[in-house]
């Protein structure tokens, strides 16, 4: 293990621990290869306003829609905002790909107003894993029927 000062792309310099060997100048040819980058704070810091970014975004189509404000803390909620609006748009891709692009808008209704019985931003994140699952859990008959026969159509149309 050796210590090389590293002057970032950034600007900023630090010292970085290199290990390996260093028969070849790896361990130099990798202190090269990290001035190349921002150091790992200007890295982290782009990272999370990238973030907030695409957090502000989703909250501002969110409510184009007309759904409500999530209700959790300033983190949960920013990061829920997005689950939820990928949730929507993942459903209505499928619709599209599908082939019943010209029903996008009535799924868009449906889905929009069963996302909209679950504001918690907690229940959102539970269900990062398949948030379309809070969608279909809070549909209730009418929607639920509504978008059976939706389906029923556009599976009609494609054959």
């Amino acid at each position: 293990m050796a210590q090389y000062p590293i002057s970032w792309k950034c600007g900023h310099e630090t010292t970085v621990n290199i290990t390996g060997t260093n028969v070849r100048g790896e361990r130099e040819r990798k202190a090269e290869s990290l001035a190349r980058l921002a150091c790992p704070a200007c890295r982290r810091d782009g990272e999370q306003a990238r973030r907030a970014e695409a957090s502000a975004q989703a909250a501002a189509v969110n409510a184009a829609a007309g759904l409500p404000a999530l209700q959790g803390s300033d983190g949960q909620v920013a990061w829920a905002e997005g689950i939820r609006r990928d949730a929507i748009d993942s459903v209505l891709d499928s619709v599209r790909r599908s082939g019943a692009g010209d029903l996008a808008a009535d799924v868009e209704a449906i889905i929009t107003r069963a996302a909209a019985r679950e504001t918690a931003a907690r229940a959102w994140i539970d269900a990062r894993l398949d948030p379309r699952e809070v969608i279909r859990a809070r549909m209730d008959k009418a929607d639920s029927g509504a978008m059976a026969m939706l389906m029923a159509i556009a599976e009609g149309a494609s054959q």
